[in-house]
Order: C-alpha cells, then structure tokens, then sequence
C-alpha cells in the first residue's frame, strides 16, 4: 500500500513538472511575441497601450517566477530516485 501511495505521488510530481514546464514555455512564447507586437507598434508610429506594456512584462515576469518551482519539484523527483 505505501509503495502504490509512492508511486502515485511520484507519476503526479513527473505530471506536475512537465504541465510546469510547458506554461513556461508557453508564456515565454506569449510574452515574446506580445513584446516584439508592442516594439512594432512603436516603430510604425501606433499609439501604445498600457495593456500592451504590461501583457509580455507580465508574462515574461510569471514564466521567471515559475522557475524555482521547477527546480524544487526536480528535487523532489530526485529524492525519490534515491530512496
């Protein structure tokens, strides 16, 4: 019974890291492209929005956060792969 407690919390720490890691990846994406939408707007003369500042600041400050919550549920991983 332990061992199947272990193992299911093991498979939803690896499910946990992966969905992480792709919102990381994603909102890099999204803060990227949204930052390179605000530059462009300001070359060709557009009015820029706040929301348009805010949106990759946003999103590039959330995937940075997302970090060491990455790192710490690696760890976890790891202390399983030594027990």
């Amino acid at each position: 019974m332990k061992m199947e407690n272990r193992e299911l919390s093991y498979k939803q720490d690896q499910k946990l890291l992966k969905n992480t890691q792709r919102m990381r990846f994603w909102l890099c994406i999204g803060g990227g492209a949204s930052a390179l939408s605000a530059i462009l707007n300001t070359l060709t003369g557009d009015t820029l929005s706040l929301f348009s500042l805010l949106l990759p600041v946003g999103c590039l400050g959330y995937a940075i956060l997302l970090t060491p919550r990455i790192r710490k549920i690696q760890q976890a991983l790891l202390q399983y792969d030594d027990r």
